[in-house]
This record gives C-alpha cells, structure tokens and sequence, in this order.
C-alpha cells in the first residue's frame, strides 16, 4: 500500500458518522459493494436502490445490469473495467478484518443507533459486520484499538 489512506477509507465508521451529522438517515442508502458483483444478489440490490430513490421498479431494465460495461476489458459487467490481477495474502486480511471489526461493530452500532436500519437489516446490508456483532467476538493484532 502506498500509505494508510486504503485503511482509513475502510473504516466506514468515521465516513458514515460524519454524512450523518450533515443528513437526516432516510436520505442515506448503504450497500455494500459485494452484492454487485454476485450475480444472484444483483437484481434485488438494484431494486433497493431504484426504490430508495422513488423510481418505478418495473421499469428497471435487468439486462443493463449484466451487459458488458463499454469500458470492460474481460466482457464483464463491472462498472470500471478493472481487472484485479492479485489478491492480498490471507495473512493480511485476517489481520485487517481483526483489526476492522471494532470499527464495523460501532458502524453497526451506529446506524441502528441512527435509525438507519433494524440490527438484523443491518448485519444483512452491510454482511461484515456479522462478524462484529459483539466487541468480545473482536479480536486485535495490535495494541491500539481505536
């Protein structure tokens, strides 16, 4: 990584809670990016989106979502094209999620808190936070905790 930016960006906590301090909850939609690339999940997550935002779900055309993006190098309907051509070390991200579910579990926190979701829609939106539902389920890689 080229700094602890990507890190910071992960923790959603710190975004979410200050757009909450600017906007009411209802005017705050959170999915999470996973869903857009499962192609089972697709569809239902686009119907929550045109909904949240008042559009005509029946008018939502499915084909658009599975249709090559034009900037698509492997003919995937993937929104910028990219191609990830490694994956980080499974070391690595089970330190990383150690070290983020103190963070999901005070954004799950949050957003019920917030009335942005019920603590079961949430842990269903958001799935990685599942694995944060209590502090006692966090574990930590390094002494800071904040």
């Amino acid at each position: 990584m080229e700094d602890n930016a990507y890190i910071f960006r992960s923790m959603y906590v710190e975004h979410v809670s200050t757009w909450l301090s600017y906007f009411p909850s209802e005017q705050i939609l959170l999915m999470p990016s996973e869903a857009f690339f499962d192609p089972a999940k697709i569809e239902q997550q686009m119907r929550r989106f045109a909904h949240f935002l008042g559009l005509n779900v029946a008018e939502a055309k499915s084909q658009l979502l599975f249709t090559a993006s034009p900037a698509s190098t492997s003919g995937a309907p993937h929104e910028n094209g990219r191609e990830y051509i490694a994956q980080a070390p499974p070391q690595m991200l089970a330190e990383l999620r150690a070290w983020l579910c103190r963070h999901n579990l005070r954004l799950g926190q949050l957003l019920v808190a917030k009335g942005v979701g019920q603590a079961d829609e949430v842990a269903n939106w958001l799935p990685w936070t599942q694995s944060a539902q209590s502090m006692s389920g966090c574990t930590n890689t390094n002494s800071n905790t904040s």
